[in-house]
């Protein structure tokens, strides 16, 4: 799993927010925040800030490497 995907999850979950939740806010569709969050696609810088947005966090907090 990448990085990106598991700050995805672990943010979302952090804010008590289900994909469901996320996607509606977003514009997209649950599978496809599930997708980002397994790995299997990576969101858009578009997509990824909009994710940000929705979960409050700066963008860099998404990207990060560290915990």
């Amino acid at each position: 799993m990448s990085k990106i995907g598991d700050n995805i999850r672990r943010i979302r979950t952090e804010k008590g927010m289900t994909q469901d939740d996320l996607a509606k806010v977003v514009g997209t569709t649950t599978t496809a925040i599930s997708r980002y969050e397994l790995s299997s696609r990576e969101p858009r810088y578009a997509r990824l800030q909009e994710i940000a947005n929705a979960l409050e966090v700066p963008i860099e907090q998404l990207t990060s490497t560290q915990p």
